[in-house]
């Protein structure tokens, strides 16, 4: 009996052992929950920007090392379609390119050049540079809310 008391103590102590121990997650993990809402209480603030849109901003606290970080998103649509818009980022495209292996293309947009994941967890994702930092927008996004920005995907908007 002392054996198995023993036993389950140790796993019990293991299994705590590996709860209290932190999680690190990579840059497209953190962008990705960053977009679906696993930050949005840490906001500074949440609005909704028009029928559909909404918007979260983090100044204080961002999720991401960044001097800020903004996300708009569609509400019926979260996880596919949402742009987030870093200024002043302690973190780079590249990095994120790193991460997502495979093929990137380089487009051409007035605001410079610009990348397109065509592969891993951010598939389907345009890295926009801004003046002060960069913005990822997802297909389904631009699909949605900013139909000017389709012609970058090779895909045509619908009238």
């Amino acid at each position: 009996m002392k054996f198995r008391v023993s036993a389950l103590l140790a796993a019990a102590v293991v299994g705590i052992g590996g709860c209290t121990k932190p999680q690190t997650a990579d840059l497209t993990a953190r962008v990705l929950f960053t977009a679906r809402g696993s930050y949005d209480a840490q906001a500074d603030s949440k609005t909704k920007i028009g029928s559909g849109h909404r918007r979260a901003v983090w100044t204080r606290q961002p999720p991401l090392a960044a001097g800020g970080v903004t996300l708009d998103y569609g509400t019926d649509s979260r996880p596919v379609a949402w742009s987030l818009a870093l200024s002043a980022p302690r973190i780079s495209v590249q990095t994120l390119l790193d991460e997502n292996p495979g093929t990137a293309l380089t487009v051409k947009m007035p605001q410079g050049q610009a990348q397109l994941f065509a592969s891993g967890r951010l598939n389907d994702v345009l890295a926009v540079p801004l003046p002060d930092g960069f913005r990822l927008v997802t297909r389904a996004y631009a699909t949605q809310l900013e139909p000017a920005l389709l012609p970058v995907f090779g895909t045509a908007a619908n009238p």
